[in-house]
């Protein structure tokens, strides 16, 4: 009796230090790294995440671990500012992924162990689901199941053939028995089990994960639009920004320019841009 007590003892020891271990970790990952990707590890087997784990190795660190004790590690990090907004989202079958490098990289880099998986009834379609024209292989016997399905069919040398394209299941839709029977015996596999970023944190602010989507043009163009309407807002209100600096400047100039003329009173400067054009 006092042996086994002893067992349990060291077990349950053993299980507050791999706890206490683990929380000195995400503590010790959150001073190191700028930035967290908060990723879903829904039906991600254990073989696939050692891939990953490899995969990210040198540019960043996973963890995943009980919601709880990750919550509870980051409560109580001092000075540090919106871990309320981080620990919101530790909720469901997710990982966290430290890293000071581009997101983007990490993110290409998890795509890449991305393996098919099949449809499941009662799961909702990550896509839309698309079966294609043509010949199935299927047996004449089975038309009246795909006839169920609205499925356009004709037989063609002794199987079915499907006349048209057809969007079996939307994005977001629920997954019924049906559907997931024929999509098995035309041996299509229309989904993945991967691990999915979903939020990402950086600098005390959560942003959604398709910020990483966002291209430097396009980042460019939506300062340069910016930048145009604070120039049009300041020259409105009267009010000088550096964004409507050389407006003011370059109206400054026209007036000027415009009494020099009307008042045969030369100024260099006008002089030099009328015989700019002249020279040309």
């Amino acid at each position: 009796g006092s042996q086994s007590e002893m067992v349990k003892q060291i077990t349950k020891e053993e299980r507050v230090e791999k706890k206490n271990a683990f929380i000195e970790k995400i503590q010790r990952f959150f001073r190191e790294y700028r930035r967290i990707m908060v990723v879903s590890i829904d039906h991600v087997p254990s073989n696939m995440m050692a891939q990953i784990r490899h995969s990210l190795k040198g540019q960043a660190e996973l963890l995943c671990g009980k919601n709880s004790i990750v919550r509870y590690a980051l409560k109580h990090i001092p000075d540090a500012a919106g871990l309320d907004l981080l620990m919101d989202n530790v909720r469901g079958s997710i990982g966290l992924i430290f890293s000071n490098a581009d997101l983007k990289g990490v993110r290409d880099a998890i795509a890449k162990n991305k393996v098919p998986a099949p449809a499941k009834a009662g799961n909702f379609a990550d896509n839309d689901v698309v079966i294609p024209k043509g010949n199935t292989g299927l047996e004449p016997t089975q038309t009246s199941f795909l006839q169920a399905l609205n499925i356009a069919t004709k037989i063609n040398k002794g199987t079915i053939e499907i006349l048209n394209d057809v969007t079996l299941i939307k994005k977001g839709a629920k997954i019924g028995g049906s559907e997931a029977t024929l999509l098995a015996k035309l041996n299509i596999m229309p989904f993945f089990y991967e691990m999915r970023c979903k939020q990402i944190f950086e600098a005390g602010s959560m942003f959604p994960a398709d910020i990483l989507d966002i291209t430097d043009d396009q980042l460019m163009t939506a300062f340069h639009e910016a930048s145009a309407n604070v120039a049009a807002l300041a020259l409105g209100v009267n009010i000088p920004t550096a964004a409507s600096l050389r407006f003011i400047i370059s109206n400054a100039f026209q007036n000027v320019a415009a009494v020099s003329l009307a008042t045969g009173f030369a100024i260099p400067q006008l002089a030099a841009a009328t015989a700019a054009p002249a020279a040309a």
